[in-house]
């Protein structure tokens, strides 16, 4: 999860020496690319729970109808919205309410990476068959392959070749393609292990996408709640301008940064609850649930801490205005210390989903974010007139809410099933 991040991160501090309307153009688009990847969360959802409960109920024949069905689903998803994003750029752009300038940064970018999506979501798809297995160490590889290629990539073409927002996109292009290959080679290195293989992968079962999909769509549903509310929140930070589009993409980095770890240990704990509900043992299942939450917690508090305590730093490694400087500083120490209300919000959807227990993360998801944390945002934000700072928090007010309601849930115990 670091390494995937690392790509996001390295591209926004080389496109922020280019000004603010640049890391704000390359934000929206890789936002609209992952809006698009949430709506195929559906199948990556499901593959992930059968795999894992099929894995510990010893079905090995139905993860190669699983594997196959994921990836013949997402090749169909992937150049169907390649073409969209590729002819709609500006169209899509221009919906978001971006400033003209941030629209020119955007298109370029976009129109690059829309060649991406496929990769993106095979890797998608890949990973979580990997994860299932409790195979974590393979993905990570093949992202620090993509890592290192796309810094030294977009470095070069980015300075050297003064190619601007387009070096970043074929930079992103090219590591995410290799990305993939990778993932494939070491899938089929280890097909003996895991009874599974890439001639497997167009083993497509109607009755497999189906089951697939029953248990995922909540988690699409989700998905799309949240990466629109998103969208929406985005709206509002454009609102306020430029400057303030340019600073939350900072953001972005820094609450990347906070959570990196919990996104690495929900995905592990989906997997590895799986196994214990797919063999029938709840009391391990509910055991490992704590430890996971206790871990993610520590670790979060560090490096909140720790981010907080270098805030004033972190500005200068991008070339904003002065005004942006200031204003990235202080809300950095912001959305630091509330990325402790982000490690419920990521645990506990996990845990449910292990088990089946997908569709109360829909109502919880949208209550936390469009019943409180849009509205809160934009009353602090634009109609209370306290700018960048109101609007985050407004946002993290809803966050923290959710956590709550997802509390909750967790508690009720609903998620402890077997679903296989």
């Amino acid at each position: 999860m670091f390494m995937k991040m690392m790509v996001g991160v390295v591209d926004k501090l080389m496109v922020g020496q280019l000004g603010e309307s640049a890391i704000a153009g390359v934000g929206i688009s890789d936002q609209l690319i992952f809006f698009l990847i949430m709506m195929f969360a559906a199948v990556g959802a499901g593959v992930s729970t059968l795999t894992s409960q099929y894995i510990g109920a010893r079905s090995f024949q139905k993860i190669k109808l699983v594997f196959g069905t994921s990836i013949v689903s997402g090749i169909i998803f992937a150049i169907f919205f390649n073409v969209i994003f590729y002819y709609k750029a500006e169209k899509l752009l221009s919906l978001m309410g971006a400033a003209p300038e941030i629209i020119a940064n955007g298109v370029i970018y976009l129109k690059l990476v829309s060649f991406s999506i496929i990769s993106v979501i095979l890797t998608f798809m890949m990973t979580a068959i990997f994860r299932s297995f409790a195979d974590n160490k393979t993905p990570m590889f093949a992202s620090f392959a993509a890592m290192i290629i796309n810094t030294a990539l977009a470095y070069i073409l980015i300075f050297h070749f003064n190619m601007g927002v387009a070096g970043s996109g074929y930079a992103a292009l090219t590591a995410r393609t290799f990305e993939l290959f990778m993932m494939f080679y070491y899938f089929e290195q280890k097909s003996s292990k895991f009874n599974v293989s890439i001639k497997h992968s167009l083993s497509f079962s109607k009755q497999i996408f189906k089951k697939i999909f029953t248990i995922g769509w909540p988690i699409s549903i989700d998905s799309l709640v949240w990466q629109t509310a998103g969208i929406l929140q985005t709206l509002i930070i454009l609102k306020l301008g430029t400057i303030a589009a340019g600073v939350n993409e900072i953001m972005k980095i820094i609450q990347g940064l906070v959570l990196m770890p919990v996104s690495g240990i929900a995905f592990a704990s989906a997997a590895l609850i799986g196994h214990d509900l797919g063999r029938g043992d709840f009391n391990s299942a509910k055991l490992k649930s704590k430890e996971i939450l206790k871990i993610s917690f520590i670790m979060v508090l560090f490096i909140a801490l720790l981010i907080m305590s270098i805030s004033g730093y972190i500005p200068g490694f991008f070339n904003f205005s002065p005004e942006g400087k200031i204003l990235a500083a202080k809300a950095i120490l912001i959305i630091a210390g509330c990325q402790i209300f982000q490690i419920f919000n990521m645990c506990y959807p996990a845990i449910l989903r292990s088990g089946g227990d997908t569709k109360a993360i829909i109502y919880i998801s949208g209550a936390g974010m469009w019943i409180f944390g849009l509205p809160l945002s934009y009353l602090f934000g634009i109609h209370m007139n306290y700018g960048f700072y109101g609007a985050i928090i407004g946002a993290n007010i809803g966050e923290a809410i959710k956590a709550v309601i997802f509390y909750l849930r967790y508690k009720k115990g609903l998620w402890m099933k077997k679903l296989v």
